[in-house]
C-alpha cells in the first residue's frame, strides 16, 4: 500500500539523517504516544497541516517568546514522502480503528476536526521509516527531492517546540533557522 507523510523543509535534515520516526498522537488533552502519522490522500489540503504562518501574540505568549520575535509555523505543507509499505506490516494500523477503541468519542471528533475531517484516510505506523524507503516530492516547487536523502545531510535548523504546562499543544512547532 503506498501512504503519504507530509511535513516541512525545515525538517528534511532530520529525516534524511534519521527517517520518519515522530509524531504526536494525543489520546487526550493531556496525554498520548509517538508514532509516524500517514495518510492515503496523495494532496495535503484538507488536513489541517500548518502552513507557514507566524505566531500570533496569544500563541507567542504561550509559548513563552517575547511579543517581537520573529516565530513561524512549520509549513507541513512544503514536502510530501510517498512509502510503500505492506498491510500485514503490523507496525502500521489504521487511525479510525485504532482510535475508537481508545480515544473518547468527543476527543475522538476534536482530533477530526481539527485534521479537517479526514480521519478516514490517516494510518499510524509504529516504527522507523528509514530515508531509503522514502520517495521525497517538493510541493511548493513541484519536483522530486533531488539527491534524497544525501544532499540533505548536514544542514542545520533550530526547531523551537512551545511547551504548554498541563496539556499536549496541539499546534505544530514554529521554527526558526540557525545562523
Amino acid at each position: 500500500m503506498i501512504l503519504y507523510h507530509y511535513t516541512a523543509r525545515v525538517y528534511l535534515p532530520a529525516i534524511a539523517r534519521d527517517g520518519l520516526s515522530l509524531g504526536d498522537v494525543p489520546v487526550n488533552p493531556t496525554d498520548g504516544f509517538n508514532a509516524v502519522w500517514l495518510t492515503t490522500a496523495s494532496t495535503a489540503d484538507g488536513h489541517g497541516l500548518s502552513d507557514g504562518r507566524e505566531l500570533d501574540a496569544e500563541e507567542k505568549r504561550l509559548a513563552g517568546a517575547p511579543p517581537g520575535a520573529r516565530l513561524y509555523y512549520a509549513n507541513k505543507r512544503e514536502i510530501r514522502f510517498a512509502v510503500k509499505i505492506p498491510s500485514s506490516d503490523r507496525r502500521l494500523v489504521y487511525w479510525p480503528r485504532w482510535a475508537r477503541k481508545r480515544l473518547s468519542p468527543a476527543w475522538y471528533s476534536t482530533l477530526n476536526e481539527i485534521g479537517g475531517k479526514r480521519a478516514d484516510t490517516w494510518w499510524l505506523y509504529w516504527g522507523v521509516l528509514p530515508p531509503h524507503r522514502l520517495s521525497g516530492f517538493d510541493l511548493a516547487q513541484g519536483i522530486a527531492l533531488q539527491g534524497w536523502p544525501d544532499a540533505f545531510l548536514g544542514i542545520d535548523a533550530q526547531i523551537v517546540r512551545p511547551k504548554v504546562a498541563g496539556r499536549i499543544n496541539l499546534l505544530p512547532a514554529p521554527v526558526k533557522f540557525a545562523r
